[in-house]
């Protein structure tokens, strides 16, 4: 809820988030690679649903390290940026 700190619009960044969210509905392996990518290693959709379910079908165990490892550094960016955030916050008053 990063874009809190920026903006005191919320509806429109809540209607994307949940547009975003359809993406996880599906199978990765419909997604070019491109998708993949972004909802695997930006914005971590597939790891909570489909790569669990390709180690468990017998993929290899570096499918699933790699895209964790990589959601850590983002978590540790998120971390910076909130603490910038924080130094720029206004309250809306309500």
């Amino acid at each position: 809820m990063l874009y809190k700190f920026f903006t005191t619009e919320v509806f429109a960044a809540i209607k994307i988030i949940s547009n975003v969210c359809e993406f996880s509905k599906y199978p990765a392996t419909i997604y070019p690679n491109a998708i993949n990518v972004l909802f695997t290693f930006i914005l971590p959709l597939f790891i909570v649903g489909f790569i669990p379910v390709s180690y468990f079908k017998g993929s290899d165990i570096t499918i699933f390290i790699a895209p964790v490892l990589v959601s850590v550094a983002i978590i540790a960016l998120a971390l910076v940026l909130w603490k910038k955030g924080l130094t720029k916050y206004q309250s809306t008053g309500s």
